[in-house]
């Protein structure tokens, strides 16, 4: 399992140019201040071991929590981040990530780019009908809602 998580996380990072290898290249030529795409993908922190070595990408570890839709909910979790310089299509390479990582229940970071749904991030999160209970009893009108938020957490 750990070979072939490395083998499709490496595999992407070949077929996408753009990936955080040519990112580091590009901030070594230019300085911090250009603009990417970035996204992070939070996994169960099972057996990460090996292929998190065999990567490039910024990654940090954190203890699971009860917070009803963290992305660190109730197991320990690594999270890479994936970032795209601006210049670059970011799409098909975050979609690409975004496939893999959900092959292995992934969940984003509610704050950056990722394309996942309510309809399908549900099933991620053992504790989903809880919060949504939670958030019709706190914003029964939606007022603290906007069209990302309808988006990711439904209407």
């Amino acid at each position: 399992m750990v070979r072939q998580r490395s083998k499709d996380l490496m595999q992407a990072d070949r077929e996408w140019p753009g990936s955080y290898k040519a990112l580091r290249k590009i901030v070594e030529r230019h300085g911090k201040n250009n603009a990417f795409g970035d996204g992070d993908f939070w996994l169960p922190d099972d057996d990460w071991g090996e292929s998190i070595v065999a990567l490039v990408q910024p990654v940090d570890g954190v203890a699971g929590d009860d917070a009803l839709i963290s992305q660190a909910h109730e197991r320990p979790t690594v999270y890479i981040a994936v970032h795209q310089h601006r210049t670059m299509e970011y799409e098909p390479y975050f979609r690409e990530i975004e496939r893999i990582f959900r092959e292995y229940d992934g969940r984003p970071h509610w704050g950056k780019l990722h394309f996942r749904t309510a309809e399908d991030l549900a099933p991620s999160f053992p504790r989903w009908a809880d919060f949504q209970k939670v958030r019709d009893e706190l914003d029964p009108n939606r007022n603290f809602s906007n069209a990302y938020v309808t988006e990711v957490l439904g209407a």
